[in-house]
């Protein structure tokens, strides 16, 4: 008796067609794997099987390497949004210009940015000090009147 069903590479499903450049721009924005099975037409196992046919490691490993840059310019726009630019041109491949206009910096941006990567938090008010600042116009007015 010989073996049962087809041999290697006959019958069966036949492999999911997935788009590689577009797979990888997919996880350059953080798509989620049930996004890119979405958009792929096919299962989130399928996505995950084309990655190991592929790239010869498993989805995990595949989407951190290919998300690296979409991190990277995330990071970079934050910056440039916190920094403000200068108004500029831009050039396309035929030397075409484009006006970029001026960004103010963001003090939202810079706060957030420093709590972040600096370690710098909101320090909550002490209740006790809040009293003696309530106080304090009162008391400098007492001095100026007795001065008088």
């Amino acid at each position: 008796m010989g073996k049962r069903g087809p041999k290697k590479g006959e019958g069966g499903r036949p492999c999911v067609k997935i788009d590689q450049e577009q797979f990888e721009e997919m996880c350059n924005i953080h798509c989620t794997r049930e996004e890119i099975a979405r958009l792929m037409k096919c299962s989130e196992a399928a996505v995950s099987q084309w990655c190991e046919r592929t790239y010869k490691e498993n989805f995990t490993t595949a989407y951190k390497r290919f998300s690296a840059g979409g991190k990277m310019s995330l990071r970079r726009t934050m910056f440039k949004t916190a920094h403000g630019t200068e108004a500029h041109f831009i050039y396309d491949k035929d030397d075409n210009p484009t006006f970029v206009p001026a960004v103010k910096p963001s003090a939202t941006m810079q706060v957030w940015l420093s709590k972040q990567h600096l370690g710098m938090q909101d320090q909550p008010v002490d209740e006790s000090r809040q009293e003696v600042y309530k106080e304090l116009p009162s008391l400098t007015q007492d001095k100026e009147s007795s001065d008088d």
